[in-house]
């Protein structure tokens, strides 16, 4: 290196350096337009040139477009963040970027320029995960089951979960702000003779599956009160298991989790009556 520098790469008159990455050399690396273009490609489609070289085309523009911004992809569960000069920001998925051969048109990431205004800077977002290792901070994880927020059993530091919030589980761990209400549902099987009841009397003889140590089972015991005890077990896929295998009439979760299942069991399963409320929070 001189003291006045070397020619790191040959431009037109017209034309500047915006952006310097480091990267691995087999890293996709992803463009954006002012006008809301987007290309991703495999840096090895970027032949190795001499250091005074000009480079090749990565994305072809039409019109008075021009690049927006650019970076380098660690981790295809990163999203792309753009920002727009009236002062729009988006964020979207790296996944929803199939990646294409260098010098193509690319695809849409931003349309209706009119009211967000032309992008301004692009850059791939990291997942706070990888914040925490790039300051050094290790992360190990491990299941928690929910009997631990009923003991006094230091396990853990730190647990992020979808916990309800109960007198007895206050009394054991720290919760942050609740973030969402959530109401407990019942699942029956679409064409099942529990399909289309409309009241909780109705289950009182059926056998329902619950997981173990949660709300909902408190709401199995307390709203609906069988006359056969509740089948309970220690993870919800295993609750799942079991219904589908007929060893349970009905099961019982939240709200959100009972329309994952639907959708996952291509409507196979129908949401039934609402129990009761209850608070979904992240433990600090």
């Amino acid at each position: 290196m001189r003291s006045n520098g070397l020619i790191a790469m040959g431009l037109d008159e017209d034309d500047y350096l915006g952006w310097v990455r480091p990267a691995s050399g087999k890293q996709d690396l992803i463009l954006v337009t002012r006008k809301g273009m987007s290309i991703r490609f495999n840096e090895q489609d970027v032949r190795v040139m001499g250091r005074p070289a000009a480079g090749v085309s990565a994305i072809r523009l039409r019109g008075d477009d021009e690049v927006a911004g650019m970076d380098v992809i660690d981790d295809p569960r990163e999203a792309l963040l753009v920002v727009t000069e009236y002062g729009y920001g988006k964020r979207t998925p790296l996944g929803e970027y199939s990646q294409q051969r260098r010098y193509g048109f690319g695809v849409h990431t931003l349309r209706n320029l009119q009211k967000t205004g032309r992008i301004i800077g692009a850059r791939v977002v990291t997942p706070w995960m990888r914040n925490l290792e790039k300051l050094g901070v290790t992360l190990r994880f491990r299941p928690v089951d929910f009997a631990l927020y009923q003991q006094r059993l230091q396990k853990f530091d730190f647990d992020v979960n979808q916990i309800s919030i109960t007198p007895a589980r206050e009394k054991v761990v720290d919760f942050s702000a609740p973030y969402y209400t959530a109401n407990q549902a019942v699942l029956v099987k679409k064409g099942s003779d529990l399909d289309g009841i409309t009241s909780l009397d109705e289950l009182k003889d059926a056998t329902i599956g619950v997981q173990i140590g949660t709300t909902s089972l408190d709401a199995v015991n307390e709203q609906i009160d069988p006359s056969t005890a509740p089948k309970v077990f220690d993870n919800s896929n295993d609750v799942v298991t079991a219904f589908k295998q007929d060893q349970v009439d009905a099961i019982v979760v939240d709200t959100a989790h009972g329309h994952a299942r639907v959708a996952q069991a291509d409507r196979a399963l129908v949401p039934c009556d609402v129990l009761l409320h209850v608070h979904c929070v992240l433990p600090s």
